[in-house]
């Protein structure tokens, strides 16, 4: 059956620990942030893996439904996303769904919708990657958005890539958008 568990903060991931939902269905298993920060923050972990849920109802200033963040270049966070729906999540300058800095990112099989930010700058509605790796194979990226206050930058409405490899494959990206200025 459908469960869905609401939090009031942020669940602090530790390395080497797996989150895994109904096999069912990822829509079965749904974390709800409750706009009370990022859903999940992973903080210099290595080894983790996130399957077979939805990640909805974050709200930060950086990455609504998730944080990825490693110490250095040389030693990034290593997290895994598959059969993961990231939906309704929101940010107010990076990353409405999954902002990761200095990160090593696989999604697959996962879907990123409706994610977005809006605030004085918008730089990746649903994902923004600086400093990281990222492979994305099997996955939807559909309706985010990324939105900066007038006159300011705005990029990437599904995913805003800086200094960062990309390796994509398999993936649709559908009615994403970006407003604003950048030049």
């Amino acid at each position: 059956g459908r469960e869905e568990i609401l939090i009031d903060r942020p669940l602090q991931m530790v390395s080497y620990v797996s989150i895994v939902g109904e096999e069912e269905g990822r829509d079965n298993t749904i974390i709800n942030g409750s706009e009370s920060g990022s859903v999940l923050i992973f903080n210099d972990v290595q080894g983790v893996s996130i399957e077979n849920l939805t990640i909805t109802n974050g709200s930060a200033v950086y990455g609504g439904g998730a944080f990825i963040q490693g110490v250095h270049p040389t030693q990034p966070t290593s997290v895994l996303f598959n059969n993961v729906i990231f939906d309704s999540n929101h940010g107010t300058n990076k990353g409405g769904g999954i902002f990761a800095l200095h990160a090593d990112l696989i999604i697959s099989n996962s879907k990123l919708e409706s994610n977005y930010l809006q605030g004085e700058f918008g730089f990746g509605g649903g994902l923004y990657l600086n400093n990281s790796t990222a492979t994305i194979q099997e996955s939807i990226f559909d309706e985010n958005s990324a939105e900066g206050a007038e006159g300011e930058a705005s990029m990437g409405g599904g995913i805003c890539s800086y200094n960062s490899s990309l390796n994509i494959s398999d993936t649709d990206f559908l009615r994403n958008r970006a407003e604003g200025f950048y030049s």
